[in-house]
């Protein structure tokens, strides 16, 4: 009978075959996302906000003043104060966001699944994404915004472990300036806090916190919600654009 005798480097190499891997796939989204970054030229929505941000904070308008200070806007405010208004101020948040989300959705898959295998094939998947790719060269807040949300979902999974009142803070904290970076990214943070409210539907000392993150999320995006409701989202897109919708 024969046997295979492996070295200890050998036995390295394949204890940490995974983290090779996800190494690989975490330079093969650097690499994919990198080119696009300073191409000389901005997108109209990015050219518009870039006007915006050159304009004085209008106190009067609550719901401008939470999405400039609070939201994505006020993040790229603050970079381009700082650095000027050029490409890479302008995207960087995105493409290092872009770049961070594929190995922290490597680490949530890990922590829901405990395997390797899966996670690899999402963070490999995320990394080749198209749509991902080009919102990651963008100053767009969906990029930052993948990320948040894998964030989220490790605070909401801490919070369902843990169910202390840290993780409460840490969930608010996360949840609030993901839910608060796009209108739509409200439907995913309060559905998941209904999700975890319905896992821990039977256990009472943890009911309380989640309706406390739930209420928490929804007043600090009263001004956002309320547009839902009415047509000046629509009006806002059409000023930004001059477009004539009749």
């Amino acid at each position: 009978m024969i046997q295979v005798r492996t070295t200890d480097s050998q036995n390295i190499f394949i204890k940490n075959l995974h983290l090779i891997i996800l190494i690989l796939i975490f330079l093969l989204a650097l690499l994919l996302r990198y080119p696009a970054i300073e191409r000389d030229s901005l997108w109209l929505d990015e050219a518009w906000r870039l006007q915006l941000y050159q304009l004085p904070l209008n106190f009067s308008d609550l719901k401008i003043l939470i999405s400039q200070v609070l939201a994505f806007d006020g993040l790229i405010r603050f970079i381009v104060y700082l650095f000027g208004a050029n490409e890479w101020s302008l995207r960087l948040v995105s493409f290092l966001s872009g770049v961070l989300a594929v190995p922290f959705l490597y680490l949530l898959g890990c922590k829901v699944t405990g395997k390797t295998i899966a996670p690899l094939v999402a963070a490999f998947l995320l990394a080749i994404n198209p749509w991902h790719i080009a919102y990651s060269s963008e100053m767009v807040s969906y990029a930052l915004g993948s990320l948040l949300f894998i964030l989220f979902l490790f605070a909401l999974i801490r919070l369902h472990e843990k169910k202390d009142y840290f993780s409460l803070a840490l969930a608010v904290f996360i949840g609030s300036i993901f839910s608060l970076m796009h209108l739509y990214f409200i439907v995913l943070s309060l559905i998941c806090i209904l999700m975890l409210m319905f896992i821990n539907r039977n256990i009472f000392g943890i009911k309380n916190k989640i309706i406390i993150l739930f209420v928490s999320i929804s007043v600090l995006n009263i001004f956002q919600i309320m547009p839902f409701f009415s047509w000046v989202e629509t009006d806002m897109v059409s000023m930004r654009y001059n477009i004539n919708w009749t």
